[in-house]
């Protein structure tokens, strides 16, 4: 018997999320409704595996900028003073941020 299930994720910060089925690649998913239909699935019990492709913008970020209405970084970015500057860092939320829905 083959059957079929979705997996939703609709709230995550990253590039893309990778899915594999019993240790075998599945799909994609990276753009909206953020949604991956995996066919012909066997009866039964199967482990699904959800990787979380991140970015660079914690890495090599404005990490000391503190501007929150900034919402592109380029080279103008990193030259901040006054409130604009923290000398702790201000990280962006990254990675899957709500339990994906699976049916």
């Amino acid at each position: 018997m083959n059957g079929s299930l979705t997996i939703h994720a609709p709230c995550y910060r990253g590039a893309l999320i990778a899915v594999a089925v019993d240790g075998r690649p599945a799909g994609r998913t990276v753009f909206s409704p953020y949604d991956l239909k995996i066919d012909g699935l066997t009866a039964g019990k199967h482990e699904i595996e959800l990787n979380l492709y991140g970015n660079r913008v914690n890495t090599f970020g404005a990490v000391h900028n503190c501007d929150p209405s900034r919402t592109w970084f380029g080279p103008d970015a990193w030259r901040t003073s006054d409130d604009a500057w923290s000398y702790e860092y201000q990280l962006h939320p990254t990675g899957i941020l709500k339990t994906p829905w699976i049916g």
